[in-house]
This record gives structure tokens, C-alpha cells and sequence, in this order.
């Protein structure tokens, strides 16, 4: 077999390891078809050497012969087109934008929670705290600020896509109380 991508010849039990370095399709030297992927493992024979040197006046012995006329060898179908490099890549690369649409979806989905969810975060952190926070006020129970806050911090540090980071200077930043005209404002 010879390598498409650099021309090497190759033996057929090193084409595995080969085509693991060089990730080209192989041409059988003898049919000169070409083989993409890991086919070339199922091509065990293709022509004989009376074949390949004899060409035309090859006469098949185990063809049954017709009367006044030599048998003609079964007409061979086209080789198939090598597939060059370029069109191996670009192929990959359609076929990698079209499993990535899907991710963008997902990636939609995410930056419009609104509520609390248990397999995703919103990329915004502030978001995830205030989702976090409506989700421990769910139960109703009166709760001393500390324990919000740290009931919070820790419901998101179990999702299992948090990102370490420092959620109390988070927390901090995001909500605060203020004083107008005599009520206690949490923002």
C-alpha cells in the first residue's frame, strides 16, 4: 500500500501504526484503489501478477470459454478519487460546526435562567446568586442573614458545574442593605 499523505509505501500490517501518524487514505499498489479510513484491513486480494502484468490479453482460466471468441476479463470498476488532504479537513470541519450548533443552543439556554436549575449554571455570577438565593427564600422560613448567606454560597458550590471562585465577596458585592427614610432596603 502507499501512503496519499507522504508517499510512503507500507506493508499491511504497519498500515494501523502508520495511518496513526498520518492520518491519509492508502492506495493498493497492485489495484490502485483507494481506501479510506481503516477499509483497506478487508481488502486481503485484488488481482493476480498474470493480471497486473498481462493487462489486456489476461485470460481469466477459471472463466468458462465461448466458442470462437477468447473470454474477456470482467470490465474492472473505476478506482475510486483519492480524497485529498484539504478535502479530508474540510470535511472534518463541517462536520465538527455542525455537532457545534447544538452547543450554542445550550449556550442560549444558559444565559436565560431565570430561576434556580440543577444541571446549569448562567455564565453571570450574580445571576447564580440571586437564582440560588430565590431558591433557599422558596421555603418560606425566616432566616437570619448569615445563614442566607451561607445556605447560598453553598448551594452553589455543590452544582456540579461550579467553578471555583470567591462567592462570599461575590455575595458582598451583589446584595446590600440600605437605610431610606426609616425601611431597611436588601438589593
Amino acid at each position: 500500500f502507499q501512503c496519499d499523505g507522504c508517499g510512503d509505501v507500507v506493508k499491511k500490517p504497519k498500515l494501523n501504526q502508520h495511518g496513526n501518524r498520518c492520518y491519509a487514505t492508502f492506495t493498493c499498489i497492485d489495484c490502485s484503489t483507494t481506501f479510506q479510513g481503516n477499509s483497506y484491513q478487508a481488502h486481503n486480494s485484488c488481482m493476480t501478477e498474470a493480471e497486473k502484468f498481462q493487462k489486456h490479453i489476461y485470460q481469466n482460466k477459471d472463466a468458462a470459454p465461448v466458442k470462437g471468441k477468447a473470454p474477456k476479463a470482467a470490465p474492472k470498476a473505476a478506482p475510486a478519487k483519492p480524497v485529498s488532504i484539504i478535502d479530508q479537513l474540510n470535511d472534518k470541519k463541517r462536520k465538527s460546526e455542525e455537532k457545534e450548533e447544538p452547543k450554542e443552543k445550550k449556550k442560549e439556554k444558559k444565559q436565560k435562567l431565570t430561576e434556580w436549575s440543577a444541571t446549569e449554571l448562567d455564565k453571570d455570577e450574580s445571576k447564580n446568586l440571586q437564582n440560588a438565593l430565590k431558591e433557599i427564600l422558596k421555603e418560606g422560613k425566616s432566616l437570619k442573614l448569615k445563614d442566607i448567606r451561607k445556605k447560598t454560597i453553598e448551594l452553589i458550590e455543590k452544582h456540579p458545574q461550579y467553578k471555583k471562585s470567591d462567592l462570599k465577596k461575590s455575595f458582598d458585592k451583589t446584595f446590600s442593605l440600605t437605610l431610606k427614610d426609616n425601611t431597611i432596603t436588601f438589593a
